[in-house]
C-alpha cells in the first residue's frame, strides 16, 4: 500500500467516525415514564375550603438525577402533574384527561427550589399516568437512561380532614441507587403524613405500585 492510498483510507475513516459522532449527537430521545397506582378517579376536585394558597392538593411527580450526584440538586429535572389551591378561586372539578404535565427544573438541594419549565404530554388510564418528554423539550432529557436514578413522590390533601398524605419511592427526598429503572415495584399502603408513617388509611390515587421508564432513540 503506497502513502497516497494510506492517506485516503485515514481520511475516509475519520469522516466515518465524525459522521457517526454527529448522528449520535443529533439523535432525538423520547422518555416515557409511567407511574402505576391502585386506582385513579376519572376527575379531581380542588380549591376546597381551607386549602392553603399555593399548596398542592394533588401531586404526582418523578424526578431524575441528571447530574448523577445522588442528591436532589441543581440541574435535576422532574415530570409533574399537580393541582394547586389559589386564594379566592372557586372550587373546581377537572377530568383526568384535562390535566397538565410539566417539566420542572430543580435548584439547590437545601430548599428544593423548582421552577416550572415547559409543558409535556401525558397519557392516563384508570391506574396510571405516563409522562412523555422529548429531548428537544429540555436538554436534560438527553441525559436520561435506564441507569439514571429516580425519586417518585405523590401528594393528596384529604378533603374531609385537610391532612396531607404522601407516598414516596424509594423514600422521602432520596434517589434510588444502582437499579434498572425499566421496571420497579413499590409496596402498597405505605403512606405518610407530616407526623410519620400511616397504617390506617387507603388512598389508591397516590399509592405507588410500579414505576417504569422507557427510553426511545430515533
Amino acid at each position: 500500500m503506497n502513502k497516497v492510498t494510506l492517506v485516503i483510507l485515514i481520511i475516509l475513516l475519520q469522516a466515518c467516525q465524525n459522521e457517526g459522532k454527529q448522528n449520535s449527537e443529533n439523535m432525538e430521545k423520547e422518555i416515557r415514564a409511567t407511574i402505576n397506582f391502585t386506582e385513579l378517579p376519572s376527575s379531581f376536585t380542588y380549591n376546597l375550603d381551607g386549602a392553603p394558597n399555593g399548596g398542592a392538593e394533588y401531586q404526582w411527580e418523578i424526578l431524575f438525577d441528571i447530574n448523577n450526584d445522588g442528591a436532589i440538586s441543581e440541574g435535576d429535572i422532574s415530570f409533574r402533574i399537580d393541582l394547586t389551591a389559589s386564594d379566592n378561586a372557586e372550587q373546581t372539578t377537572i377530568s383526568r384527561d384535562n390535566l397538565a404535565a410539566y417539566i420542572w427544573v430543580y435548584g439547590d438541594g437545601v430548599s428544593y427550589v423548582s421552577i416550572r419549565d415547559v409543558e409535556i404530554e401525558y397519557l392516563s388510564t384508570d391506574t396510571s399516568f405516563t409522562f412523555i418528554a422529548n429531548s428537544w423539550k429540555h436538554e436534560g432529557i438527553s441525559s436520561i437512561s435506564n441507569g439514571t436514578q429516580l425519586y417518585v413522590n405523590t401528594i393528596y390533601r384529604d378533603r374531609d380532614s385537610g391532612v396531607y398524605y404522601y407516598d414516596y419511592y424509594p423514600e422521602r427526598e432520596v434517589y434510588s441507587e444502582g437499579i434498572d429503572t425499566s421496571y420497579i415495584e413499590d409496596g402498597i399502603k405505605d403512606f405518610e403524613n407530616n407526623l410519620g408513617p400511616v397504617n390506617d388509611k387507603n388512598y389508591p390515587l397516590i399509592d405507588i405500585e410500579r414505576i417504569s421508564v422507557v427510553v426511545n432513540e430515533t
